[in-house]
């Protein structure tokens, strides 16, 4: 593989031209190193587990960031946010863990669960609880609005361990943000939640 060589003028940039995803703008807090597995996915949804769909979550790998909820015609959409952007959307933008999620399929994602803004945030503190319980076992999760809170549900009959396809956490995170990081300011969702085009 060829090594990249940093530019004075930025990051470097990816085969595809597109700057690579620099960690430290946007990580919270510092993580362990990865570890090493097997095959790939193209491309990686920032999305919680879809209700009856079990999951597991890794045991390790784990990042603080900001994350955007931005909504729009389909529905809200995450996109990671680098911190020393200037958006102009606090009200949308708020500190999430972001921790990698994976079906029985071999499908992997990224869930940014919201972290609990006070001690009666039942909706925050369930999903936490759910990501840790899915670390061992399989789980499902739905949202039970009259309680707020998420619903847990062991699997009865699934024993197999997850095979996470990507070599490091680092690996994984550059992969999803291909279509979900904003860097800037001026990037098109921020300028249309600000109403400027």
């Amino acid at each position: 593989m060829k090594k990249q060589i940093d530019s004075p003028n930025g990051p470097p940039e990816s085969p595809k031209g597109r700057p690579h995803l620099d960690l430290d703008r946007l990580r919270a807090r510092k993580q362990p190193g990865g570890v090493t597995f097997k095959k790939t996915q193209a491309e990686i949804p920032l999305e919680k587990p879809r209700k009856g769909i079990f999951f597991r979550t890794h045991l390790s790998w784990r990042d603080e960031a900001e994350v955007l909820d931005a909504p729009g015609p389909r529905g809200n959409t995450f996109y990671l946010l680098y911190q020393d952007v200037d958006h102009g959307v606090s009200h949308l933008v708020s500190r999430r863990l972001l921790v990698p999620t994976i079906t029985r399929d071999g499908a992997v994602a990224i869930w940014p669960a919201r972290l609990p803004n006070g001690k009666s945030d039942t909706a925050a503190t369930s999903a936490l609880t759910a990501i840790a319980a899915a670390e061992k076992q399989w789980m499902s999760i739905a949202y039970q609005s009259s309680q707020r809170a998420y619903e847990m549900k062991p699997a009865a009959g699934i024993s197999h361990e997850p095979e996470w396809p990507f070599a490091s956490w680092e690996e994984l995170l550059d992969r999803a943000a291909q279509n979900a990081l904003i860097a800037s300011p001026d990037h098109p969702v921020l300028r249309r939640l600000r109403g400027e085009i």
